[in-house]
């Protein structure tokens, strides 16, 4: 009898590891066409992919200076802005992979038991399976932001209209008028004020005359002839004077203004099953006007264009394979995503080229049932983590 209790005890240690390690789950595809399942449970989704496209233009604006016919005359200087001129160039693109529901890939999970533990991301996306104990360290225009270069922006045309405010001056004429008092006649004097429009030579004259103090002043701070307590006010006066000089400059030379403007698409990636390479059109792109839906004669086609042929086929072909012989129980389903080559072209020519993976473009396998630990990636809705306890 006591022989008994050993072969006993061991016979119930295996009862209890066999009951331990059977599943208490299944996972079913959601079909709209099936009777849906009797058994309780949950349900959960598989994200699929959009691109987000961003496209940043660097905005020019050169801007004629008022006098800059006389640029060459009083400094010798030709090299000058002559007329107003807009230019555009694209600065810089990048896309980012944004998730969402597919709703073609919803899946229920019968169970009866409490011990399962999942957690869900955002609406409604599977994030994790048990994972407390696993650690882990169509086109759509969606918006038009412009920012401006803040010191560009401050110098636009204030100096222009500040000098328009100076064109007026008081001018003084002296009348005389003659007066007869009983016999005799008197010569009256009086003065008229009025104000008049400075002759632009004269407005010239005066701007570089004192543009001329300016750098005599600067000339004196350098050659030492003004006197100051220490070097730190030398240099604020040495660099005030100079600013002063820029300034007025821009008179004559004009001034470029240069702002940014991010334009941003929405593109939805497809599996073609004619072909591994799409493109579509994004927007239009035009040197002088920048985004634009015009026929211009400068407007370039913008694409975006999708590559799937990193995908291999024979991946593909196995996995259908092996899903034929997997019985009707399933374990959890989970996304093998594409890589795919997208690329971003004026016309025929490559403005930014990168590597994503995208979600529908890719597979979803089914992983054996077993009682298991995953983490998933919430973006692609592939294994990040997995852990077969």
């Amino acid at each position: 009898m006591n022989n008994m209790k050993p072969i006993l005890f061991t016979f119930l240690s295996v009862i209890i590891v066999l009951t331990s390690c059977k599943t208490n789950y299944n996972v079913v595809r959601v079909d709209l066409n099936k009777k849906p399942s009797s058994t309780t449970g949950f349900y959960y989704m598989l994200p699929k992919n959009y691109l987000k496209i961003n496209i940043t233009l660097e905005k020019q604006d050169d801007i004629k200076g008022p006098y800059s016919e006389y640029a060459m005359k009083y400094f010798g200087l030709n090299n000058v802005i002559s007329q107003n001129h807009t230019q555009y160039n694209i600065k810089n693109v990048s896309i980012e992979t944004i998730a969402e529901v597919d709703t073609a890939n919803i899946y229920f999970v019968e169970t009866h038991s409490a011990d399962l533990k999942i957690s869900f991301g955002n609406m409604g996306m599977i994030s994790d399976v048990n994972c407390r104990e696993i650690s882990t360290n169509s086109i759509i225009k969606e918006d038009n932001e412009t920012k401006p270069n803040s010191k560009d922006e401050s110098e636009y045309p204030v100096l222009f209209r500040k000098f328009a405010d100076l064109n007026m001056y008081e001018k003084i004429d002296t009348i005389y008028k003659k007066v007869k008092l009983d016999t005799t006649f008197i010569i009256e004097k009086t003065f008229k004020t009025s104000m008049v429009e400075k002759p632009t030579d004269l407005k010239v004259k005066e701007i570089v005359d004192y543009i001329t103090k300016l750098k005599d002043a600067r000339f004196s701070i350098i050659s030492g002839d003004v006197d100051a307590a220490d070097k730190k006010n030398l240099e604020f006066m040495y660099n005030e004077l100079q600013n002063q000089e820029e300034q007025y400059m821009k008179l004559f030379t004009g001034i470029s203004i240069n702002n940014t403007l991010t334009y941003s698409y929405i593109y939805y990636p497809e599996t073609d099953t004619n072909t591994s390479i799409t493109n579509a059109l994004l927007c239009k792109f035009s040197v002088s006007k920048g985004i634009t839906s015009d026929e211009d004669a400068d407007a370039e086609n913008i694409y975006i264009k999708i590559d799937n042929n990193r995908q291999k086929n024979h991946l593909g072909k196995f996995i259908k394979e092996k899903n034929k012989l997997q019985k009707d129980k399933h374990g959890f389903y989970y996304r093998l995503p594409a890589k795919v080559e997208v690329s971003i072209l004026k016309e025929n020519s490559i403005v930014y080229n990168c590597i994503k993976d995208i979600a529908q473009m890719g597979m979803v396998i089914s992983l054996p049932q077993k009682n298991v630990s995953i983490k998933f990636d919430e973006v692609t809705g592939s294994i990040k983590i997995m852990k077969i306890n």
